[in-house]
């Protein structure tokens, strides 16, 4: 595996299988926006031989998206919108970034791309877990084509393309979001974890370390 890929999740348990293959390519982000963002900054700046960074974790799917659970997706295309700004509840400064696109390193790009394990999709990234039913009306009004929630990659996102590193993250759906979300992500999230692990690895086996 290539020595210059950072591959990173948001605790132990979802990189912990990669970890014992390639130790030194790992970064525990922490969980939530804040912190995660600057772990993978502070990283990126001590650590300059890393050109890209892969995030490797679990996501809830959005009801009115295709997804199920077991299903793998990545994304390189990153939206941060809350429930209090869909219901109308709190207002969004326009001057703060709401949205994300990072470049794919090209020497990974069609190997994603063109592997059908992974669908891609745009993710949803909020600073919480959602634990109620959002109407269809709201979803598909707010998050029409967006596919997948998660707490940490919009902050990761953000810091890598502010650093001109490449991002991209291949997550597994573990849950769908709503108000069981919570219990069924806790339900899921080991097994899912083993197998999106096990499919990073075998992915990856064409780069050397």
């Amino acid at each position: 595996m290539d020595g210059s890929i950072l591959f990173c999740g948001a605790f132990e348990g979802e990189v912990d299988i990669i970890k014992k293959y390639h130790s030194s390519n790992i970064l525990i982000t922490g969980v939530g926006s804040a912190e995660s963002l600057f772990n993978l900054q502070y990283f990126l700046h001590h650590n300059k031989h890393i050109h890209s960074v892969v995030f490797v974790g679990s996501a809830g799917a959005y009801p009115h998206s295709t997804f199920k659970v077991g299903d793998f997706v990545y994304s390189n295309k990153f939206l941060s919108k809350d429930i209090a700004e869909i219901r109308g509840l709190a207002k969004v400064p326009a001057i703060l970034k709401k949205s994300v696109i990072t470049n794919i390193d090209p020497r990974l790009k069609n190997l994603v791309l063109s592997n059908t394990i992974f669908s891609g999709t745009i993710t949803n990234s909020t600073n919480y877990i959602t634990t109620v039913d959002l109407e269809m009306e709201e979803l598909v009004n707010n998050l029409y084509d967006v596919g997948a929630e998660n707490m940490e990659v919009f902050s990761l996102a953000y810091a890598a393309y502010h650093l001109s590193v490449p991002f991209i993250s291949l997550k597994v759906i573990t849950n769908i979001v709503g108000k069981n979300g919570s219990a069924e992500w806790q339900k899921n999230w080991r097994e899912s974890s083993n197998q999106l692990q096990s499919v990073v690895l075998d992915f990856f086996a064409s780069f050397n370390y």
